[in-house]
C-alpha cells in the first residue's frame, strides 16, 4: 500500500485499498480510538496531516459514490468535521459544485449528527493557540452554536477566511447550488474574512444570473424592509467598496446599472473616499 495518499486512494471505486490503508495508519497513530470521543472512533474517523477524513477526501475528489456509501450503515464514517483549515465536507461539496441529490442527503446526514460534532473535540480544526487545551475547541464550537439550529450552523459555517457554502458556491459558479442553499435559508449577509458578500463575490465573476438570483432573493426576504434591503446592497469589503464598485472596476455596464436599478447607493464612497465610477 506504501505511503499513497488518502486523497489519491479515495479517488477509486473500490473500498478495500482505502479500508486496508486506513487500518495501516490508525495503527501507527497512537490513541487515536478514544472512548471519550465515538464520533471520531475507528478507520474512518483518522484524519490526514492536512485534517481531512477518508469521508472528507472523497467528497473533495467528486467520488460520490464513495461518499455516500461511506456515510450509510454500516460504514457511518464521521460527515461533519473539519480539516485543519476549517472546511468542513458541506463546504468541500458546495466548491466542487456536488450534485443536488448527493448535497441533499450530506446535509440530512450533518443535521442528525450535529451534536456528536459539536461535543467532539477531534472533529474540530485545530486549536489556534497550541498552548489551549485540544477539547476546548469543541467547547468553543459547542458553546457558540447552543441556540443554533443544526440546519443554519451547517448552512452558515465559516472556515478560516470566512468562507461560507453560499459563498463557495457562488464563487465557482454553481447557480443550481446557490439556489439550494438559498431555498434552505442560506444567510445572504455573511461575508467573508474581507468583506466579501455574495453579492460581491457574484460580480467579481461577471455572473448576471446569480447577481440577479441574490438581487432577487433579498427582495423578497426583506419584503417592505426596504432599507434592509439597500443596507445588503450597499454592504463594504475591506476597502469599503460595495458591489457597484466591483462592477465598475470589471467594467461592467449592465450589471452596474441593474444594482442601481434595485437601489444600490451611487453616492456611496469608500474608504479613499471615492465613488464607484472614480475606481
Amino acid at each position: 500500500m506504501g505511503d499513497r495518499h488518502l486523497s489519491e486512494l479515495c479517488k477509486g471505486a473500490s473500498l478495500e485499498p482505502l479500508l486496508a490503508r486506513l487500518r495501516e495508519l490508525v495503527g501507527l497513530s497512537a490513541g487515536h480510538d478514544d472512548e471519550e470521543d465515538p464520533y471520531m472512533q475507528g478507520v474512518w474517523g483518522y484524519k490526514d496531516g492536512d485534517g481531512r477524513t477518508a469521508f472528507h477526501w472523497a467528497v473533495a475528489m467528486r467520488n460520490y459514490e464513495l461518499a455516500t456509501t461511506l456515510m450509510l450503515p454500516p460504514h457511518d464514517a464521521p460527515v461533519w468535521t473539519e480539516d485543519n483549515e476549517g472546511v468542513t465536507p458541506f463546504l468541500s461539496a458546495c466548491l466542487v459544485g456536488a450534485p443536488d441529490g448527493f448535497v441533499l442527503d450530506l446535509m440530512d446526514r450533518c443535521v442528525q449528527v450535529h451534536e456528536s460534532f459539536r461535543h467532539s473535540a477531534a472533529a474540530h480544526r485545530p486549536p489556534r493557540e497550541s498552548a489551549r487545551d485540544a477539547g476546548a475547541t469543541a467547547e468553543a464550537a459547542a458553546a457558540a452554536t447552543a441556540e443554533v439550529p443544526a440546519l443554519q450552523a451547517l448552512l452558515d459555517g465559516r472556515d478560516n477566511i470566512g468562507t461560507t457554502p453560499l459563498l463557495a458556491a457562488v464563487s465557482r459558479g454553481h447557480e443550481g447550488l446557490v439556489r439550494l442553499l438559498l431555498a434552505k435559508g442560506a444567510d445572504l449577509t455573511l461575508p467573508n474574512n474581507r468583506g466579501q458578500s455574495a453579492l460581491h463575490r457574484a460580480v467579481s465573476r461577471g455572473n448576471t444570473n446569480l447577481v440577479e438570483l441574490l438581487v432577487e432573493t433579498s427582495e423578497r426576504r426583506c419584503g417592505k424592509a426596504r432599507a434592509a434591503h439597500r443596507q445588503w446592497m450597499d454592504l463594504q469589503d475591506y476597502r469599503g467598496d460595495s458591489a457597484l464598485f466591483y462592477a465598475s472596476m470589471e467594467n461592467n455596464e449592465e450589471i452596474g446599472r441593474y444594482l442601481i436599478r434595485h437601489e444600490a447607493d451611487r453616492e456611496l464612497r469608500n474608504k479613499e473616499g471615492k465613488q464607484f465610477w472614480e475606481v
